[in-house]
């Protein structure tokens, strides 16, 4: 999996089988330390212990709580541009179209309207007289204040790939929020991995 700092990379977590797997840790461990916690064991009719819960179980529960934190950080913080569209390809193979931009532009926050408004002007060339004249503009309003970005129709494609990567580094705090509960729950994994793995070496020499 390739790791980036933006919300391709929590998307990417996400749609993995590992949270599938976390979502289901979430809610099975507590029912078998219920199980376990309940029930005794009848070795004869003098002997009997009761079953207990390891300790890789409870890290594993603390690790799938915080994949699925974070999956829930995901769908509310991530911006609907990403978590809609696979790429700036998908955008462009499902003929997206000018309204289904402007929805997603209308989404983002109020505060990085400045910084896409720049960074589009410098990257696509605004309509001119003759685009029209010939009819042959689209346009997109930015922000509260409603700036409007014009464009040739045939850089809608081009306007949406910058939109879209400009939207993989919006929401920073947020996102970095994400990444650490992520992070918690492949550290207990990765624990529980390493410990079992260790326990292994020292019963077989």
């Amino acid at each position: 999996m390739k790791f980036s700092l933006d919300w391709d990379t929590p998307k990417r977590i996400n749609k993995s089988n590992i949270m599938l797997i976390s979502s289901l840790w979430v809610f099975l461990v507590p029912l078998i330390m219920k199980i376990t916690d309940s029930t005794l064991v009848n070795l004869n009719s003098f002997q009997t212990f009761q079953l207990d819960i390891p300790v890789s179980f409870n890290i594993l529960y603390f690790s799938g709580v915080s994949f699925f934190i974070g999956s829930l950080l995901f769908v509310f913080f991530c911006p609907s541009v990403i978590k809609e569209y696979a790429s700036e390809k998908s955008f462009r193979n499902s003929a997206g179209s000018n309204s289904s931009l402007q929805y997603h532009i209308d989404s983002t926050d109020d505060s990085n309207s400045g910084k896409l408004i720049e960074l589009l002007k410098l990257k696509i060339d605004e309509s001119s007289a003759i685009d029209i004249d010939q009819n042959e503009v689209l346009f997109i309003e930015i922000g509260t204040d409603k700036h409007t970005f014009n464009f040739h129709k045939n850089k809608l494609n081009d306007v949406f790939s910058v939109f879209y990567y400009f939207s993989l580094g919006t929401r920073f705090k947020r996102l970095l929020l994400t990444f650490t509960f992520y992070f918690l729950g492949f550290l207990g994994i990765f624990y529980v991995f390493l410990n079992n793995f260790i326990l292994i070496l020292k019963n077989s020499f």
